[in-house]
């Protein structure tokens, strides 16, 4: 009777753990909508983007099911932050670095509590170069000299702090830039095509800076800060050594571009937004040694793939690549052959009807959860 007890008492357990399992997959909360998803050819892991109109970063499955929730909070100043533009970064031990676009950047627990906030003009980019040192874009007001004209331009900054953010460094992009390409052909592109109603001129408008943490080819060398300046059209290298911009392409080539990324074979992968030239975004692949593009993905019509602003790429450790078309919230993955094997859309914005921009989505391995101390 006894062992009849502990045995009826065993599986009581054990059906009540399955029922709990089973409930917990089957009512995790659910952000957006999963529409393709091939699990044989998707690579497996886990989705973290800052969910647009709120101030919560989320790490979602390949099903879209929340794992969990960041809440990024501001400073204490006139701010929404449920309308602010929020950019994020993993770092480690379950931490988010953030910016809140135009009013500072910091860095949250994975509880969600704030370890700092630095009031600063932060924008687009922030990343983990080291355990002690922060790099991200930063920019301000300033007064530049073109012939005998003061022309009142915005300069993008890559800016270093400790992990407190403490700022030690804030060098000028314009500055570097300058020593190669001309400023009076940088203000003249800019001022063609980017000039608003009133001063300061966007000259570059960079979008992304990111330092390299190994060697890729002779050209593309560790340290070397890899970014692109939306503007001008144009991405490059800047060497730290120095200051000197090393390298630079695609004035010719690209239109808007977002998300310059180093590839294993030496090329780089490129978000092309199609804002000023064309009415489809398109993603390539080039060889700096050549300055040729050697693949490229487009949709059939193109118009259906397009993101004039925003986008993000990333190269997949199986050779797929993701791609966020940010003004569409909608992300997608495609295998060698160009086919969508996962394909996800954001929550629709009630304000609006349409589906919340996302402006990038990154996708987290096992492993790379496990290295960032993501408690999942």
């Amino acid at each position: 009777m006894k062992k009849e007890r502990i045995l009826a008492i065993g599986l009581i357990f054990i059906i009540s753990s399955l029922t709990i399992s089973c409930t917990n997959e089957k009512y995790l909360e659910k952000i957006g909508n999963v529409t393709v998803y091939d699990r044989e050819k998707a690579y497996q892991g886990y989705n973290l983007y800052q969910v647009s109109t709120t101030n919560k970063a989320a790490l979602i499955d390949m099903q879209g099911r929340v794992l969990h929730y960041w809440t990024i909070e501001g400073p204490k100043v006139n701010l929404s932050v449920s309308t602010a533009t929020i950019h994020i970064w993993p770092s480690d031990e379950g931490k988010l670095l953030f910016i809140i676009l135009g009013f500072g950047f910091g860095e949250v627990e994975w509880n969600s509590s704030r370890i700092f906030f630095k009031n600063v003009s932060a924008h687009h980019d922030i990343r983990l170069l080291d355990n002690k040192t922060i790099m991200l874009l930063t920019s301000k007001e300033r007064v530049v000299q073109d012939g005998e004209l003061n022309v009142p331009v915005k300069d993008d900054f890559l800016t270093f702090s400790d992990r407190y953010g403490k700022i030690s460094d804030s060098v000028s992009l314009i500055d570097i830039i300058s020593k190669k390409i001309p400023l009076h052909d940088l203000l003249n592109f800019s001022g063609k095509y980017y000039s608003r109603a009133k001063p300061p001129l966007d000259v570059l408008h960079i979008n992304k800076a990111m330092a390299l943490e190994r060697d890729y080819s002779s050209l593309l060398k560790k340290g070397r800060i890899l970014f692109s300046a939306r503007n001008f059209h144009m991405i490059g290298l800047i060497d730290r050594q120095n200051w000197t911009l090393v390298w630079s392409w695609g004035h010719e080539y690209l239109d808007g571009q977002h998300s310059p990324e180093p590839l294993e074979n030496g090329h780089i992968l490129i978000f092309d937004d199609g804002i000023k030239f064309r009415n489809y975004s398109r993603v390539i692949e080039m060889d700096p040694e050549t300055g040729k593009i050697v693949w490229n993905y487009t949709s059939e019509p193109k118009k259906d793939f397009h993101s004039y602003i925003m986008g993000w790429v990333q190269k997949l450790p199986n050779g797929n690549i993701l791609v966020t078309e940010a003004k569409k919230g909608r992300v997608f993955e495609l295998d060698k052959d160009k086919k969508i094997v996962w394909e996800y859309y954001t929550p629709i914005n009630n304000k609006t009807g349409n589906n919340s921009d996302v402006y990038r989505m990154t996708r987290i391995s096992k492993e790379e959860a496990q290295k960032f101390g993501f408690r999942i």
